[in-house]
């Protein structure tokens, strides 16, 4: 072949190489830069702002209180928008919630499945908010009673607690809230064969009470 058609040829040829061969521009996105982009978009408001720290957490509290519990209780009972209102209150601690929700548990106004939602919500935000709840209720339904007995036997942080619950459900009508409740408040007394009488079993639980309320050295 002429050499000058040769180097013609090439010519022609070079510019479809180069487009062939060349990036077709678009910028490859890094995989890890890819994950932060998108956990900035997760973390925008709706107006497209950035949510700073403390809404955040706010935020993360309020999603704390409204975690589904595994209860059998509907999700949504008459007045219920009294406990969504409590849970949704982000100007109130934990404690403050519970409280509140107790008061509705206790309030025999509300329909019995409220209230035994606002003992879930309560019990999970602070037991200690019910310690004395049954006490001079021996008519306490069972679908309270029964919560707040297996909430109160997890809830080791304060024995003393645990044994004012277990004193004011050893006589409920329900035979096994009633034994169950005995049965632990022999355990917290030490009388694992159950020999005390329940007169001598009331007493050595009374006084464990005045121990455990009593300061401690420093």
């Amino acid at each position: 072949m002429n050499p000058y058609r040769r180097y013609l040829w090439i010519l022609l040829l070079l510019p479809l190489v180069l487009w062939w061969i060349w990036p077709n521009g678009e910028e490859k996105i890094d995989p890890d830069k890819k994950g932060s982009a998108a956990a900035v978009s997760t973390s925008r408001g709706k107006e497209g702002d950035l949510l700073k720290p403390a809404e955040q957490g706010k935020k993360a509290q309020t999603s704390q209180r409204r975690k589904e519990q595994s209860s059998s209780f509907s999700p949504k009972t008459p007045g219920s928008a009294e406990v969504d209102a409590i849970l949704l209150d982000e100007s109130i601690s934990h404690e403050q919630a519970a409280t509140q929700l107790r008061q509705i548990a206790g309030d025999t106004s509300f329909p019995l499945p409220q209230r035994e939602e606002a003992m879930q919500h309560g019990l999970n935000l602070s037991p200690a908010a019910f310690a004395d709840f049954a006490e001079g209720q021996s008519d306490l339904p069972t679908e309270l009673a029964g919560p707040l007995l297996r909430e109160m036997i997890n809830f080791n942080e304060s024995p003393a607690d645990q044994i004012r619950t277990y004193l004011a459900l050893k006589d409920h009508a329900d035979p096994e809230i009633a034994e169950q409740a005995r049965e632990m408040l022999a355990f917290m007394v030490e009388d694992d064969e159950r020999k005390e009488t329940p007169e001598r079993l009331e007493q050595l639980a009374r006084e464990k009470i005045r121990e455990l309320s009593q300061p401690k050295d420093p």
